[in-house]
């Protein structure tokens, strides 16, 4: 019962961060290409066992420049954002 209390409580607020077919659909790519990215150091990403999660402030960013009509760099974003 505890258990899925605390679920309830996280649910209504969102993760820091996403898995990689979230990050995809979000970004309207293939999962491959976030996997792609995140292993060669393009996007910010930690893996946990075999799994990659990638930071939603980092998705939410990309999404919300290029949606103001901004060129979006994901190298240089990932720069930045690594750097803060």
């Amino acid at each position: 019962m505890q258990h899925e209390t605390q679920v309830q409580e996280t649910a209504e607020e969102p993760h820091r961060f996403m898995t990689v077919p979230e990050a995809a659909k979000k970004l309207r790519v293939a999962p491959i290409t976030v996997y792609r990215a995140v292993r060669s150091g393009e996007m910010p990403g930690v893996r946990i066992g075999r799994t990659y999660r990638v930071p939603r402030a980092f998705i939410d960013r990309i999404v919300q420049d290029a949606e103001g009509g901004m060129s979006v760099v994901v190298e240089d974003y990932a720069a930045a954002f690594c750097a803060s």
